[in-house]
């Protein structure tokens, strides 16, 4: 009897165990990088909620100190997000659109003129930069569609890119 006890209990507590195990969501529309390099973001007034780039790249125009970096994060989909700063910057924080800095950032819906933002506030922080290898970050902004007056929140955003 007390066998039969213990092997009642092993079974309840396996079932226990393998019941609380699930199979991993196959949803691609997750803040989750699957990649070594990625944009990724919560767009909050935009379709998905959360964001996550298909393919991204980065380029590193001009000499150092008069150059740019821009990023871009794109979806099947053509939806994107764009940040561009100067290519002398260092690790740090640079709020949106101020000197000597001029972080820009863009999101866009789609090709039409209505989906098309442009950041009205927001900053990138620069964890790290490598002109000859990548660059890593994260980024948050509100944007403004000047057509239609709508607005987007982008916010929890980050990124590795190489440059």
């Amino acid at each position: 009897m007390k066998k039969l006890q213990i092997l009642a209990a092993i079974v309840v507590l396996a079932a226990g165990i393998f019941s609380s195990c699930k199979k991993a969501s196959s949803n691609n529309n997750t803040s989750t990088p699957t990649s070594t390099y990625y944009v990724i973001a919560n767009i909050v007034g935009g379709n998905p909620p959360s964001w996550v780039a298909s393919t991204v790249s980065g380029s590193n125009s001009g000499p150092l100190g008069s150059g740019t970096i821009t990023i871009l994060g794109t979806m099947a989909d053509g939806e994107s997000i764009t940040l561009t700063f100067p290519n002398n910057v260092t690790p740090g924080y640079y709020p949106w659109n101020t000197a000597p800095t001029y972080v820009t950032e863009s999101y866009t819906l789609n090709s039409s003129p209505s989906g098309y933002y442009n950041a009205t506030s927001g900053s990138i922080t620069i964890k790290s930069i490598s002109l000859t290898g990548a660059v890593s970050g994260t980024f948050t902004f509100n944007a403004l569609d000047q057509t239609n007056n709508a607005t987007v929140n982008i916010t929890n955003g980050s990124f590795n890119v190489k440059l």
